[in-house]
C-alpha cells in the first residue's frame, strides 16, 4: 500500500516533536580534518552499476560541532574519473602504487574501517535554492598529512 508523506501506511499522521531538533551548517572548508573511516562498502548504484559507499568520521579537531561529523561519498567503479577518487583514498590508507595498478586489485572495504584518513572539505552550492549546501570530499591524505597541515596552520597563524 502506497503512502503519503508525512503518513503512516495505516493512513494515521505521525507526530514528531521537532523542537531539538539542529540543522547542521557544513563544516568550514577546507579543513583539514582528521578522520576515521567507518565505512567503505561494496553496493550497486540506482542505475544498476557497481560501487562503493565510503564514510569518514571527524576525529579531530575536537571541537563542538566538528568532531564525530561525517563525510559520505558513493564512488561509482565503472567510471575511469570516480576510480581516481577511490584510488586517492587507497593511497591515503597506505596501498602502494603498484598494488594499485594491478588490473585484478582486490577491494576488501573492510580492511580500511577504523584506519585514519585526512580529509579536506570542499563545498556543494545549489544555485537554485532547491537543496542545502553540503560538503564534499576535495582532497584526502594520510594522517602524517593532517599532522603537517596544523603545524603549517599554527605557525601562519598570527600571535595572540
Amino acid at each position: 500500500m502506497a503512502t503519503r508523506r508525512g503518513q503512516q501506511a495505516s493512513g494515521e499522521p505521525i507526530s514528531v516533536d521537532l523542537s531539538k531538533a539542529i540543522a547542521m551548517e557544513p563544516l568550514p572548508v577546507p579543513g583539514p580534518y582528521l578522520c576515521m573511516c567507518t565505512k567503505m562498502a561494496p553496493g550497486t548504484s540506482g542505475s544498476g552499476g557497481r560501487k562503493v559507499d565510503f564514510e569518514a568520521q571527524v576525529t579531530e579537531p575536537e571541537t563542538v560541532g566538528i568532531k564525530n561529523r561525517k563525510f559520505f561519498d558513493s564512488i561509482n567503479l565503472d567510471n575511469e574519473y570516480t576510480l581516481g577518487r577511490l584510488q586517492m583514498v587507497l593511497k591515503a590508507f597506505g596501498i602502494s602504487e603498484d598494488e594499485l595498478k594491478n588490473p585484478n586489485f582486490q577491494l576488501s572495504g573492510e580492511n580500511f574501517v577504523g584506519m585514519p584518513i585526512c580529509i579536506w572539505a570542499g563545498l556543494r552550492h545549489d544555485e537554485t535554492g532547491q537543496y542545502s549546501d553540503r560538503n564534499t570530499i576535495a582532497r584526502v591524505g594520510n594522517e602524517a598529512a593532517y599532522r603537517a597541515a596544523v603545524e603549517a596552520q599554527t605557525a601562519a597563524a598570527p600571535a595572540p
